[in-house]
Formats: structure tokens, C-alpha cells, sequence
């Protein structure tokens, strides 16, 4: 059974007009937990995207696993054309694809993707 492990989560809320208009935050499971850290959720409101916010969050997330000693940023995402705008960015930092599965009862696919991360104590 995957379960996974709560770290303390590293929230980017930026607010305009009292509005969150981004938000992110950490993970880990047990099969991985001493190497790397998962994105959680990953999201910035239609209005805001294409701006640097997206980019800003992930780059967050990148030093706090840096910081945290870890050696890979890993997510998963979907080849549904709502998430072409995210698979872009992760693409564009630098992240790889490292396995695909079939969505069961879905027309998507799952893609797992990773980040090499240097996090100075190598």
C-alpha cells in the first residue's frame, strides 16, 4: 500500500486583492522518502498563468528540497491537454519523464516526472 508520509507543507500563497492566486506544496512517500520529495498539488489561476508565478512556486519548491538534502524533485502529472500548460513549465526546469501509466477508465496517461537535484552537499 502507498501512503504517504506528511512533512510539514511549504505553501506559496500569493495574494492579490485577498485572492490566493497560487498555490504548491511538498510530499514524501515511504519507497523514497531519504531521496526525494513529490510536488503536491500545483496550481495558479488561469488569470495569473504565463507571468512567472508557476515558475516562481516551482523554483520554491526545487531549494526547499535542495535545502531538505534530498536528491531528486519528483511529480506526476497527465497528458490531458489541461495540464499541457504545467508539463511545459516542469519540461522548461528541467524535469524528465521517467515512466508512463495508463489512466484505468480514462483517456489519460499518467506521467511521472523527476528533477536531479544539486543540493550543494555533493
Amino acid at each position: 500500500m502507498n501512503m504517504v508520509m506528511a512533512i510539514p507543507w511549504v505553501i506559496g500563497l500569493p495574494v492579490e486583492n485577498k485572492k490566493v492566486i497560487g498555490i504548491t506544496g511538498l510530499y514524501t512517500m515511504p519507497e523514497d522518502e531519504k531521496e526525494a520529495n513529490w510536488v503536491a498539488w500545483f496550481c495558479v489561476e488561469p488569470d495569473y498563468r504565463g507571468k512567472g508565478l508557476g515558475s516562481r512556486l516551482l523554483d520554491l519548491m526545487i531549494e526547499k528540497s535542495k535545502k531538505a538534502g534530498k536528491k531528486f524533485l519528483r511529480l506526476y502529472t497527465s497528458d490531458g491537454e489541461i495540464e499541457k500548460e504545467a508539463r511545459e513549465l516542469y519540461k522548461k526546469s528541467g524535469f524528465v519523464t521517467t515512466k508512463t501509466k495508463k489512466i484505468e477508465g480514462e483517456n489519460e496517461t499518467k506521467i511521472y516526472m523527476e528533477l536531479k537535484l544539486n543540493s550543494g552537499n555533493e
